[in-house]
């Protein structure tokens, strides 16, 4: 394969190159940048491209392999971030006014595990500002836009870490989803997004949504690739006091057809009510392809479901708000009028409201 056309392959098959030696860290990183030129005037998926940065990171990665030094699969990988997630010495923008001239002074845990898994960060992503909202469409550097038709959106709020990867100006992204923000972007703009199990992923150095809600995950273009990057970023970490004590198994390499032991819940409250008859077949066919491969699926009521969306909004909304307290009182000018009006509405929830919701959520 040419080396302007790596950009094309999955995380996992260009790994397998540069660890063979068949192309270099430094060709990958190239034919992503040369990629991201041809494409983000269309997509406008980063903030901050880190040309500098992942070049000299991939001099320094080549060396390590010629020594024979391999860090595993991610070595010589350029990843994106959704510029929520802080990189030190890089501004950290949120895509909001209300943080402009900030630069980081450390490094997000999942960053750190990232770089030590031998990844390169090759730029930050376009969000919803301050993640708080599904279009991707208030920013700072303007509306991100779906690869597949500009004319329609990425979803949100990780739109410009979907979008990216859909793009192939990424191998792979992270972001972070509260009540959608990862899974959104990535159905649609049709690559893997995964919000896996509160807990499993710091959330230290990742301005904060809300506490309770918020999730850091990866968005790639294969189910293997997300493995992969899990595997870098899970586990605990004492400066996140949420995060799991639990040592959660490898992910990659385990992918398999046999579901046989395995129960699949399907929720028929929402099958039912889906009103897009191409979105319903396609999630019936895979209900059927997975009956195929052993799985045990079982349909699903849960009592009083219809009422999470009331608490999710209640909770984002306090917290959300708790957050941002200073900036409404002294910046509120700055935001966009779509996320001034959502956090402006949790000035209205009382502590009893709050409170009520947590019980509920129980």
């Amino acid at each position: 394969m040419p080396t302007n056309d790596l950009h094309r392959l999955s995380i996992t098959d260009v790994s397998d190159l540069i660890k063979t030696r068949k192309v270099s860290v430094r060709e990958v990183v190239n034919s992503l940048l040369e990629r991201i030129e041809v494409v983000e005037k269309k997509v406008n998926a980063y903030v901050k491209v880190l040309k500098d940065e992942a070049l000299t990171s991939a001099e320094t990665l080549d060396k390590e392999l010629s020594k024979g030094k391999y860090r595993g699969p991610l070595h010589g990988i350029p990843i994106s971030l959704k510029d929520i997630i802080h990189v030190k010495g890089v501004a950290t923008t949120a895509c909001s006014k209300v943080l402009n001239g900030y630069v980081a002074d450390y490094d997000a845990t999942v960053v750190t595990r990232l770089k030590e898994a031998g990844a390169i960060i090759i730029g930050k992503n376009n969000l919803h500002e301050f993640a708080y909202g599904a279009t991707n469409e208030e920013s700072i550097v303007g509306p991100c836009k779906n690869p597949w038709d500009t004319e329609k959106i990425s979803g949100g709020s990780s739109g410009g870490s979907a979008a990216a990867v859909a793009a192939q100006s990424s191998f792979g992204a992270l972001g972070s989803d509260t009540g959608g923000s990862i899974r959104i972007p990535a159905a649609f703009c049709g690559v893997v997004g995964l919000k896996q199990t509160y807990g499993a992923v710091s959330r230290y150095g990742v301005i904060p949504v809300s506490w309770s809600l918020d999730h850091v995950g990866p968005i790639t273009r294969t189910v293997e690739d997300a493995a992969l990057i899990l595997d870098a970023i899970s586990g605990r970490d004492p400066n996140d006091n949420t995060s799991s004590e639990r040592v959660l198994p490898q992910l990659a390499g385990t992918q398999s057809r046999d579901m046989h032991g395995l129960k699949v819940a399907v929720l028929v409250k929402y099958l039912d009510e889906c009103i897009d008859h191409e979105v319903r077949n396609s999630v019936e066919a895979v209900i059927r392809d997975l009956e195929k491969m052993g799985a045990h699926v079982e349909e699903l009521s849960i009592q009083n479901i219809e009422q999470t969306g009331i608490i999710t909004n209640i909770m984002m909304g306090c917290e959300a708000t708790t957050y941002h307290e200073k900036w409404l009182k002294t910046r509120i000018g700055d935001y966009a009028p779509s996320v001034r009006r959502r956090l402006e509405t949790g000035l209205f929830y009382l502590a009893k409201h709050y409170l009520n919701a947590l019980q509920l959520r129980e």
